[in-house]
């Protein structure tokens, strides 16, 4: 037509990126890492009390994400309605699924589907779980996740744990043939991957741990796990029994931790520690902190508001 400019042919798209390629963090520098990371951390809902979420409301920001554990106690209908309670208060729910707990893929599907349609889930954790005996077909969280269920009902990111110090009970290349396993199987069912780690009390091991995760060709972003504020007695209490060993004995050496049992440890010398490994080095891909508060978030959330006071 007279007049018109001929219409530009449209750019050519880039190719996807290959699910779970090494993408480098933008590079800056070690305060506003650290910032950033006191500013958008995760934690659990480790209170359950009639007023637990709307403390953690108060706390948090809008959007949040607060994960949700899986008590031996805890029935699917309690983990809904807890998860409906954090998404009514503007928090993100991020259930646990416990494969072991679950009974068949019957059960799987019914419970994703409500977290879903009903409290707007879109991210869950899965685990194995401690229980001795399954409660049926689901012995492992690969097992879980190669069912295809949690993706196909509108799952849209899988997180799974990770042990920078090993297990207690299980050997370091099962644990690593079972990551390899379970970081596949959702990338391949089309979710995003993503690792929180357990909690350390010093760099060196999760460093390490990163180092063998991407010299395996592991490289989903990995949410760093942190104690909350507590006395070094309990933190040392709560590491023996999640199976904390180097990070155990590190707490230990530090003076007067034995006599002084009120005095709280702060997570401030590792988080600084691992956001000068970030700034010299992006492609770690660390995405964030995970805090496990164990009851005392109040105490936690106190530290972190005065830090960013003096950052």
């Amino acid at each position: 037509m007279v007049g018109l400019t001929p219409e530009k042919p449209a750019p050519e798209k880039p190719a996807p990126e290959k699910p779970g390629a090494l993408q480098e963090t933008p590079k800056v520098g070690p305060e506003q890492t650290y910032l950033d990371w006191l500013q958008q951390f995760s934690t659990e809902l480790s209170d359950r009390d009639e007023n637990a979420v709307e403390n953690l409301r108060e706390m948090l920001t809008p959007g949040q994400r607060v994960y949700i554990p899986s008590l031996p106690r805890d029935d699917p209908e309690t983990q809904l309605n807890t998860a409906i309670k954090l998404m009514e208060n503007g928090l993100c729910p991020v259930p646990h699924l416990v494969a072991r707990k679950i009974k068949n893929r019957l059960a799987l599907e019914h419970h994703v589907r409500q977290l879903v349609h009903i409290a707007d889930v879109r991210r869950v954790l899965v685990i194995a779980g401690d229980q001795a005996v399954p409660a049926g077909e689901f012995l492992d969280s690969p097992s879980l996740i190669k069912t295809g269920i949690l993706s196909a009902n509108g799952i849209e990111h899988v997180d799974v744990g990770c042990h920078p110090e090993g297990h207690p009970g299980v050997a370091d290349e099962v644990l690593w043939r079972f990551l390899h396993e379970k970081v596949e199987a959702i990338e391949t069912g089309g979710a995003q991957a993503g690792l929180v780690s357990q909690f350390c009390f010093n760099a060196k091991p999760l460093l390490d741990f990163v180092e063998k995760l991407r010299s395996r060709d592991i490289n989903t972003p990995l949410s760093v796990g942190v104690a909350g504020i507590n006395s070094p007695m309990a933190l040392i209490r709560f590491a023996r029994l999640c199976g904390v060993g180097a990070s155990v004995k590190h707490l230990k050496s530090r003076p007067n931790v034995a006599r002084t049992l009120v005095r709280k440890v702060t997570p401030e010398v590792l988080l600084k520690d691992l956001a000068r490994a970030v700034a010299e080095n992006s492609s770690l891909r660390l995405s964030g902190i995970h805090i496990y508060a164990f009851g005392g978030l109040k105490e936690t959330y106190d530290w972190l508001l005065k830090q960013k006071g003096e950052a």
